[in-house]
């Protein structure tokens, strides 16, 4: 069998190989209810100053209304249920909530890792650089430094797109971008992706991707 390490032997040198640049940041919040009841906010996506987007669980019992009280006595409200199933919470200024998010916010982990990482660093990938996301693109956690070294040291191209990566993503892939849907939070991602794929229409080269299934779909529906 071969190893990742061999996917050298698989690349042409004028290949374009294309990342997902987006950095996982420590948005997850656990807590309870006011009125009792552990709960978890993921928070998705700022609105304001003192507004997020965030999944919630359980979500059945989190409605409208309710207070939600976290680490550090920050508090939140949820204001409004999202279409998607989501909610909006808003929280006062008074603790700073950046302060507080930044200090006990976790880094939002799979399923499948059941320990708290010491370093989220580990949960990164190596060419990760800009914030934002709620989940790894984990079909890069694969490649290393010394990899990527090798990769362009053939001459072989490298292209990055900054994708945040959100539990909704996970929807069907047919309902991610209809017109004026944003539900995977990457409203400008049609259009990086058509430039991306008209250079390597107009370079006649083969794209290589290091990113997820259903961000290879939306290449195609260009192509």
């Amino acid at each position: 069998h071969k190893k990742f390490l061999e996917i050298l032997d698989y690349l042409r040198d004028d290949d374009l190989m294309v990342f997902n640049d987006t950095r996982v940041v420590a948005t997850r919040l656990f807590g309870q209810k006011e009125t009792g009841g552990k709960v978890e906010a993921l928070l998705m996506k700022r609105h304001s100053a003192c507004v997020w987007e965030a999944m919630v669980k359980p979500g059945r019992r989190v409605g409208v209304g309710s207070r939600l009280i976290f680490e550090r006595g920050l508090r939140a409200e949820v204001v409004e249920r999202t279409a998607e199933g989501g909610r909006i919470l808003h929280f006062p200024d008074d603790p700073d909530p950046d302060e507080v998010i930044a200090s006990v916010g976790a880094v939002p982990l799979p399923p499948y890792i059941h320990k708290r990482l010491e370093d989220p660093e580990r949960y990164q990938t190596v060419y990760a650089v800009a914030d934002g996301s709620a989940a790894a693109p984990t079909a890069g956690l694969h490649f290393t430094p010394a990899l990527l070294k090798r990769i362009r040291a053939r001459g072989i191209r490298t292209g990055d797109l900054s994708g945040i990566v959100t539990p909704l993503i996970r929807w069907p892939i047919s309902e991610l971008y209809l017109p004026g849907n944003d539900i995977a939070l990457m409203s400008d991602w049609p259009a990086k992706i058509e430039a991306m794929a008209q250079r390597c229409l107009d370079e006649d080269v083969r794209m290589i991707s290091g990113m997820p299934s259903w961000a290879l779909v939306l290449f195609e529906r260009v192509m």
